[in-house]
């Protein structure tokens, strides 16, 4: 059975992002997580959830690049 809950490591892995992200998300109240002694548990619909939506334009990119 596939658990709902992912570590630290685990949703850095699955998101591509780094840890130091997730956690700082976790430090800023910005993601819900569960505590189980010392191993802290994300669930991936409440990270998506913190996820905020970026649009971008064509003018946007062209600055940048």
């Amino acid at each position: 059975m596939k658990s709902n809950y992912f570590t630290v490591n685990e949703t850095a892995d699955y998101f591509n992002i780094s840890k130091s992200m997730v956690r700082k998300m976790i430090r800023e109240c910005k993601v819900k997580f569960y505590r189980v002694g010392r191993k802290i548990l994300i669930k991936l619909e409440d990270f998506e959830a913190a996820m905020v939506p970026v649009e971008t334009t064509d003018k946007y990119l062209s600055d940048l690049y």
